[in-house]
């Protein structure tokens, strides 16, 4: 196509060329001629010119497309297919930014995008029910102007992207899951879901669940207390005996089902408060509760490894940490074999915090039971855990315990190999 377009320019300058020695020839007037034919030359040349420049001048306009040919027409019909192309890219961002804006209005989670200057550049409509932010209001205003609540500004200012829970500031009827998500140059994404009718639910649950076991306790108190009169009645046949020790078994492992549900409700129900905790030096809790399971002849001392940073203590509710401690190291004890070593570790970890870590060498844990260990009643093996005995409660009081006291849970964990619990906790949760 170039190369086209330069033959017809050589051509239409040959021809001038032509016709110049031609008529020079014939009038004998060569400097006339010449000078003649250079300025109709470039007159056409000027025109052409021209008629480019309006064409540009106009946007390239489909109106005044300028029709010739050689190289400016070559350069001309390149400059609008570009043009074409342009628009139609144009045009397909357009329906696609347009598509964009429209999912993500409809969806019922606000939806605000910050700049790197934590300054919002759009909302969706559902960012004003929420949150009372207006897309088009409240354009360029720094979001930490609006949201005014502690948890979000340090939410904000820490970087975190973990959800948090904060009140709605259009309704305190409200209750929403933030999350600030990082993205394409320090650019923000905040999400805020409604979760009020979640909480409420969750609430109604707890209320039950706590009623029921007050409720449950006084009965199964007394069927317990009969239970045992009559097993320690000497006239008891012996073929009675064994269903009794049974039925005391099960009233025993009923009691400590509803002693782990009451604790949860009042771990989920109760803030964790300044008069709630004290210094505490682990090794001495340590100490005790592993002489009381020693005392209970679950595992051997020989079992048992313990490393201790001395003088490593942290902030916290004294009866939380040994609930803590005991279900770890109990959980440890249960799903490990009888000639196992169970190692307990406790030391600083990342300057504010400080890591309790439970390990054995038992049967592990498969991978896709891992982010369940922590629910309620959840077993990975249902066999063994009745063989074991326990509530399947205790990974989910060490979960809320951690969560009261801003710490987390970790779990790793090879079937054949054994199991890791690491609980990581500040040594000031109110910080």
């Amino acid at each position: 196509m170039i190369n086209h377009a330069w033959g017809t320019e050589f051509r239409l300058i040959g021809l001038f060329v032509v016709m110049t020695v031609v008529a020079g020839w014939i009038s004998q007037q060569w400097t006339i001629v010449i000078a003649v034919s250079a300025v109709i030359y470039l007159v056409m040349l000027l025109r052409k010119l021209h008629a480019l420049h309006q064409w540009l001048l106009s946007g390239l306009s489909d109106q005044h497309l300028p029709d010739y040919g050689g190289v400016l027409g070559e350069m001309v019909t390149l400059m609008y297919r570009h043009k074409k192309k342009i628009e139609t890219s144009n045009t397909a961002q357009i329906a696609l930014t347009q598509q964009f804006h429209e999912t993500i209005s409809a969806i019922p989670s606000a939806t605000i995008i910050l700049n790197t200057q934590e300054e919002i550049e759009w909302a969706n409509s559902a960012a004003l029910s929420l949150l009372g932010i207006d897309g088009q209001r409240d354009l360029g205003i720094k979001i930490e102007n609006l949201l005014r609540s502690e948890m979000f500004i340090k939410h904000l200012r820490s970087k975190q992207t973990e959800n948090f829970e904060m009140m709605s500031p259009v309704s305190n009827e409200l209750t929403l899951s933030m999350q600030l998500v990082p993205y394409s140059q320090q650019r923000k994404l905040l999400i805020a879901h409604n979760i009020s009718s979640h909480i409420a639910l969750q609430r109604s649950r707890r209320t039950f669940i706590a009623n029921a076991s007050h409720e449950l306790r006084t009965p199964l108190t007394v069927i317990a207390g009969y239970l045992e009169y009559v097993h320690s009645d000497d006239s008891l046949p012996e073929a009675l005996k064994t269903p009794v020790e049974k039925a005391m078994s099960q009233a025993q492992n009923m009691e400590q089902i509803i002693s782990d549900l009451l604790s949860l409700s009042k771990l989920e129900n109760k803030l964790l408060k300044k008069k709630d905790i004290q210094l505490i030096d682990l090794q001495v809790h340590l100490d005790k509760i592993m002489h009381t399971i020693y005392a209970s002849g679950q595992v051997a001392a020989r079992q048992v490894k313990i490393s201790v940073t001395s003088g490593l203590a942290i902030e916290a509710c004294e009866k939380d940490l040994d609930s803590l401690c005991y279900n770890l190291i109990n959980n440890a004890i249960k799903y490990s074999d009888e000639q196992g070593t169970i190692q307990i570790t406790w030391q600083p970890y990342n300057g504010a915090y400080a890591m309790l870590q439970v390990s054995d060498d038992g049967i592990g844990i498969p991978p896709e039971h891992i982010g369940y260990l922590t629910e309620r009643f959840y077993r990975v093996d249902s066999g063994r855990s009745r063989r074991v005995g326990g509530t399947g409660l205790g990974l989910s009081i060490v979960k809320h315990i951690l969560e009261r006291h801003n710490g987390r849970l970790e779990i790793s964990s090879r079937v054949g190999e054994g199991s890791i619990f690491t609980a990581i906790l500040p040594k000031n949760p109110l910080a």
